[in-house]
Parts: C-alpha cells; structure tokens; sequence
C-alpha cells in the first residue's frame, strides 16, 4: 500500500511493517491477545481499517481514567487523527471532577503539557478553596473571598476550552419551574419511599426473591440482563422495566422460555431456571393488573348508573 508522505496513516503503516515480524510463527493467537508483543500492533491495524477522523467525539469522558483504559487505548492506539483534526470531549459532570480527572480530559482533547499546567494549577487551588469553604464558609470571610477569586480563575482558565450547557436555559426544566412554583433545582429533590417486603402481595414477593436469585446465580460480569434488574429493583424501576417489556411482549418471542434449553454451564443453567421463574411471575402479575383494571372500569360505570339510574 502506497501512501502520500503527508498522509496521516503513513507512520502507523511504517511503524506496523518494521515493527511486526512476517513468519508463520508471528501469525499465532496468542501473540495478539492483551499484554502479549503485537497487541499494540493489532489495535493500529484497526485504526487503518478505520480510516483517518477529522472529528473525535468523546462521550462520557471523565469515567474512563488512566493510560491503561479501554478508552485511553482506542484513543490513543486505534484512533489515527488528521493533524488539522479535532477532538470533542463530553461531560455531565464538569464541577465534581477531581484535578486528575481534569488532567486526563484535557490529555485526550490534546493539549500540551505546557498549556495544561497553567488550567491545572487552577484546578487544584479551586478544589483547595471548596474544601475549605465547605468548613468555614459560615465563619470566615477570608475563606469566604478566596473561593470567589478560585472560581474566577477555575472560569477563566477553562473557557477557552469547555463549553458549559447550564441546565437553567432547558426548556423542560424551565416549564417546571413556572408550572410548579418551585425553585428553578427544585426538579432534583427526592423522596424515598420505603417498601415493606412483607407487605407486598405473594406474587410480588416471588418476583423479588427471583430477582435477588437470579443476581446469586447469574455471571455479572457477562449477563448484562440480569445485573440491570438486580442493581435498578432497588431503585424501583428495575422489574417495573421487565414488566413494562413484557405487556408488549410478541407470542413468538420465546427469548425466556428455557425450560428446554441444553447448557452445558450448570451457572448458567441455573440463570436460565430463575429467568423462566421470573418470566412465569411477571405474566401472571400482568394478568391480575389486567383484571383490576378490567374491574374498576366495570365500578365506576356501575357507580355512574346508580347514581344517574341511567344505563351505560
């Protein structure tokens, strides 16, 4: 493959045809798999297949943290970039970061280390001045003018570089705001509400224990399913989601039906058994919110006739 010198590919190119090998013994598996010799190699054969990007857009780019990232790698060992391209880093969360956070954003928008040590140091002196206001903001004006000199510089160290959304300028949130009467914040406050276990009706009891079953038997790190249901229950949406997919569920998807399956994992089997458990529970709680339902409309328009002495 023939590529103009100023191409962006080329040194990858050049970098992978000295680098690797060329005998049948090189071509092995296990001379790719992760912390073997051509892993490195590999990932920038993938970044050829890719292509080069004039545009890198980073979503969520706070979490994933450090040099040996799923993030950091692509990034840095799969993505090949055009010298005149252009990185877009994405945060929800921009004020919680920590000052390492900060330095690996603004490591993966591609500054210098010599533009990032000015905005670091302000970083660092505003989360200095936050903890201390958060234990004598009462009592020390001192401490007091210190964090509003600290977020002065924090803003204007960033601004070149951070484009902040405040959520006040949303058009649903401002709604909320007129309709409601209540502070333009007032969207995030929660109420907990406690749930009884023992409360609960007998099929929902079942459903809970299988749920809490389903998590002791499942692989959590390769059953995706099962550790969203396991971590939301809690949180209250968790079996509401499953229920909510299963009043719209198509006769043909047998997706949960296993009761015939061959597995050779007992673990998994065992997941399998607590999903179909699961499923037999949710269709029969759907069956008696449909017939509550069925009944209270059958009420009301039994109160309206008694009360009209009109049938309806």
């Amino acid at each position: 493959m023939a590529l103009p010198t100023n191409h962006p590919c080329r040194d990858v190119l050049n970098n992978i045809t000295q680098s690797f090998n060329w005998a049948m013994s090189s071509f092995g598996g296990d001379k790719f798999t992760s912390g073997n010799d051509y892993r490195e190699l590999l990932e920038n054969a993938v970044g050829l297949g890719l292509g080069s990007f004039d545009l890198v857009v980073i979503d969520e780019a706070h979490k994933s943290r450090g040099d040996t990232s799923s993030l950091s790698r692509v990034l840095e060992r799969v993505i090949i970039q055009n010298p005149q391209g252009r990185r877009l880093a994405m945060t929800a969360t921009p004020v919680e970061l920590d000052s390492t956070q900060w330095k690996q954003i603004l490591h993966r928008i591609q500054l210098t280390e010599d533009i990032q040590k000015p905005i670091l140091a302000s970083v660092e002196d505003y989360a200095s001045s936050v903890s201390k206001l958060r234990k004598f903001w009462k009592t020390d004006e001192l401490v007091r003018n210190d964090f509003k000199q600290a977020a002065k510089s924090f803003e204007t160290s960033l601004r070149p570089y951070l484009l902040r959304r405040d959520k006040r300028q949303d058009t649903t949130i401002k709604a909320f705001h007129e309709i409601s009467n209540q502070p333009i914040n007032a969207y995030r406050k929660q109420t907990e509400v406690a749930i009884e276990v023992g409360e609960l009706s007998e099929q929902w009891k079942r459903i809970v224990c299988s749920v809490e079953g389903l998590s002791a038997a499942s692989s959590m790190q390769q059953d995706s399913v099962s550790k969203r249901a396991r971590l939301t229950l809690a949180n209250g949406h968790g079996v509401a989601g499953i229920i909510d997919a299963e009043s719209s569920r198509e006769e043909s998807d047998e997706v949960l039906e296993v009761e015939n399956v061959a597995v050779d994992s007992k673990k998994k089997q065992r997941s399998l058994w607590w999903k179909s458990r699961l499923h037999k529970l949710i269709v029969m709680v759907m069956s008696l919110y449909t017939s509550t339902q069925l009944f209270l409309k059958l009420s009301k328009k039994l109160r309206k006739t008694l009360v009209t002495g009109k049938r309806h």
